[in-house]
This record gives C-alpha cells, sequence and structure tokens, in this order.
C-alpha cells in the first residue's frame, strides 16, 4: 500500500510551500520512498533529522505549520493555508 504524508511550510512572508513524501510499505515487495516539493528548495536537516527548507521564490527559511494552522478542507487540489 502506498502511503502518502504531507508537510505544510511558510516563510515570513506569506509565501507557502509542500513536502509530500509517499512510500510503498507492502510486505513481500521491494520498499521505495519519493519525496516532491513543491515551492521549497532543500536546506539541510533539523536537530531531529527531518529535511529543513527555503523558499525557491525568497529564499527565506521555512517553517513548518502545525495541523490545526492549515485548514481540514482541500480548496482546488491542495490544502490551503490559513494566513
Amino acid at each position: 500500500m502506498t502511503t502518502r504524508t504531507f508537510r505544510h511550510f511558510q516563510c515570513e512572508n506569506g509565501r507557502d510551500g509542500v513536502e509530500r513524501t509517499s512510500e510503498n510499505d507492502q510486505p513481500y515487495s521491494m520498499p521505495w520512498e519519493s519525496v516532491n516539493l513543491n515551492c521549497l528548495v532543500a536546506s539541510g536537516k533539523d536537530a531531529s533529522g527531518f529535511a529543513t527548507y527555503r523558499g525557491a521564490a525568497c529564499g527565506l527559511p521555512m517553517q513548518r505549520l502545525r495541523k490545526n494552522e492549515c485548514e481540514a478542507g482541500r480548496i482546488g487540489g491542495r490544502f490551503r493555508l490559513l494566513p
């Protein structure tokens, strides 16, 4: 079964970005992982080992948004971030 997880980010200028991770954890098949970035550029790892990002357009550090900072419903196929 393919599992997808989303992490939402925002810079101080209000630009948003999304990290989408897909991974296969089916038994009896080869495991794999794929990470797609939307408006993000990788910039290393944090103390917990998670990837950190900068904005693709502005180059500013992106801060991860918590679940309650994103609306629960999808707008146009993606999550709309709250101001």
